[in-house]
């Protein structure tokens, strides 16, 4: 027999989720036609490299992988990744795109070599692979809020605001590989950090990853609120587009204002699967026809 939340969680694939899983494929759909990456800038100067040397940036634009972006004094630059998640680069900061796929399971990598990052990742933008590397760290995540700092001797400082992240301390070597001297990363020491949790890898130390709690600092505090702006903006798009649906939960199953934020909430979050509901069997065999054929998959 269904119970009253697996009736709920069906109600967030037929009626939320025509108002929550179809914003997933009509913001982030599979053959997603916007930019990947794109740069906007929030203060000051920032500069961009699309391989050929330094010039001023514009906000707006789309960035590509092999690019960087670097912020002057006084300056900020957030890259937005698949409309949702964010990098946010603060003053005198150096990033660069190593990597991104693109789809449901898509995967993003940056390269750090200067300055601070705050990095947002909402598993409603389909990203299931993050990661942010250092000269001296690689700190990956599946769906998470952390920072990483990076000072003048290459210490790196990962700290966590949501979720976990894991702290790998990094040795470089070069080694001639078909007769070309390339460089190999090697992963020596890692570390589960989880919330409220931080880890600093010590360039001189990198077999040891010293572990502390998370500074609550301007720039944490700064970042949790534009996080929180971040995923309001988000969810005012999903209501406005879908307040039809919407209204339609409300009146035929009596959900409450709060019961609708609750799962739209959970939904930015990444709670909900329509394929594990499917899979376990939450979803009864009866509804499953309701779904979409090509929503089955996420």
């Amino acid at each position: 027999m269904v119970n009253k939340w697996a009736v709920v969680a069906i109600v967030v694939i037929l009626a939320i989720a025509a108002a929550a899983a179809y914003v997933y494929l009509s913001i982030f759909p599979p053959a997603y036609s916007g930019p990947a990456a794109k740069l906007v800038i929030s203060a000051g100067t920032v500069e961009i490299n699309r391989g050929n040397g330094w010039s001023l940036a514009t906000s707006g634009i789309a960035l590509e992988v092999g690019w960087s972006v670097r912020t002057g004094a006084a300056s900020r630059a957030v890259i937005i990744f698949m409309d949702s998640s964010v990098a946010r680069l603060g003053e005198n900061t150096e990033v660069r795109i190593t990597k991104i796929t693109s789809g449901a399971n898509s995967t993003v990598e940056l390269e750090q070599l200067a300055g601070s990052t705050w990095n947002k990742i909402l598993k409603l933008s389909g990203i299931t692979e993050y990661t942010v590397n250092t000269p001296t760290a690689v700190a990956s995540v599946r769906g998470t809020a952390f920072a990483v700092r990076l000072d003048a001797a290459n210490d790196t400082d990962v700290g966590v605001a949501e979720g976990n992240v894991t702290v790998g301390s990094v040795r470089t070597r070069e080694e001639i590989v078909a007769g070309v001297r390339k460089e190999i990363r090697e992963i020596v020491a890692e570390k589960n950090i989880t919330v409220q949790q931080a880890a600093v890898v010590r360039k001189a130390a990198l077999e040891t990853i010293e572990e502390r709690a998370l500074q609550e600092d301007s720039w944490t505090r700064e970042n949790r609120d534009l996080d929180q702006q971040h995923v309001q903006e988000i969810k005012t798009k999903l209501v406005a587009k879908y307040s039809n649906f919407i209204s339609l939960a409300k009146s035929q199953l009596k959900l409450t204002d709060q019961q609708i934020q609750d799962y739209i909430d959970g939904y930015i979050r990444g709670d909900y699967s329509i394929k594990r509901a499917i899979d376990q069997g939450i979803i009864p065999e009866q509804y499953v026809s309701y779904i979409p054929e090509e929503l089955r998959r996420y």
